[in-house]
């Protein structure tokens, strides 16, 4: 045979070789595709796919990887994020009655306001746009975690300086921190602050805004949906620590140390969908808590005693509003 057919040969051989191997991989790529959807799917069944009727404590839940591929085959919604939505109030005398169980000691509810003064990427008249935004927060904790923060409980402060305080420092084990929802037109919560002003609206969260140079005020949700609304951003939290737990996919910060908090408000959520609970009664409370401890708990009345139903408005220095 001479080079040129010799070579001829070899080239048709390799050619083959390479329609084979495409083949393989078109494949194997479609095997990949379809366990992933499958991996995404079982990530998605395992939180809506449960119906006992009973109240039931979830430990074991899928890691990150199935979380990433949910997210990206899936939904960027949580599976939960429906049924998700608890009492602001009870949600925080939930998690005070967990830790005391969990830990034997004392621990209490902190409710707290302030403003934050924060720039648009807006440019107005030169100069980037100022906002003053309220917040409300339930802070969670022990006598040492909560030590901090004590000198701020009932009152509202129109100071940039107390959110920083607050809202960047109220994370750590034993310590949880929940920011309220606000908006218009909200089912509000039973709670009001008032600045003495004529322009007070009852039933709402009322301070001066500085930088519009008027008095306003906002409502507060009376629920709080435990589930992070961007669940996208949660496999890749910023910080060195990066994703931890399950704990992660709530809306607010919970220590890897307090994960048991978690599993159990994910576990409440799972027996409101499998009951079709729109609002926990004290019935399902007395049922949650004789499950876990034996016990039953006063949530609603409880919550209905540690949290205030006026704040103090504490006006904000340079302004004197």
């Amino acid at each position: 045979m001479d080079k040129v057919s010799k070579l001829q040969k070899q080239l048709d051989e390799l050619v083959e070789l390479k329609d084979e191997y495409e083949d393989l991989v078109m494949l194997a790529e479609q095997n990949i595709f379809k366990t992933e959807m499958e991996i995404a799917q079982s990530y998605q069944d395992f939180f809506t796919n449960k119906r006992n009727t009973e109240f039931v404590l979830y430990d074991k839940f899928p890691g990150l990887e199935a979380l990433k591929l949910y997210i990206s085959k899936i939904s960027t919604e949580f599976p939960l994020y429906e049924v998700g939505s608890l009492n602001a109030k009870e949600l925080a005398e939930l998690i005070k009655h967990f830790y005391q169980f969990k830990r034997g000691a004392e621990y209490d509810i902190l409710t707290i306001g302030a403003t934050e003064l924060y720039e648009e990427p807006i440019y107005v008249c030169g100069r980037k746009s100022l906002l003053v935004e309220p917040h409300m927060c339930f802070i969670i904790g022990n006598d040492k975690t909560l030590a901090p923060f004590r000198e701020y409980d009932g009152q509202f402060f129109n100071e940039h300086k107390v959110y920083n305080s607050i809202f960047l420092n109220a994370r750590k084990k034993d310590l949880i921190s929940i920011e309220l929802d606000m908006g218009w037109n909200l089912p509000k919560i039973d709670i009001e602050c008032l600045t003495g002003s004529y322009e007070d609206k009852s039933n709402q969260i009322n301070f001066f805004d500085y930088e519009k140079n008027c008095y306003t005020s906002l409502e507060v949700d009376k629920f709080k949906d435990i589930y992070n609304f961007k669940l996208e951003n949660v496999p890749y939290k910023k910080g060195c620590v990066g994703y931890q737990g399950i704990q992660d996919i709530l809306d607010f910060n919970i220590n890897i140390l307090d994960s048991f908090i978690a599993k159990m408000l994910i576990s409440i959520t799972i027996y409101k969908q499998n009951n079709n609970i729109q609002e926990l009664t004290s019935e399902d409370y007395n049922h949650i808590f004789d499950v876990l401890y034996g016990e039953k708990v006063d949530i609603i009345g409880q919550a209905d005693k540690d949290i205030p139903k006026k704040l103090v408005y504490v006006p904000n220095e340079k302004h004197g509003k």
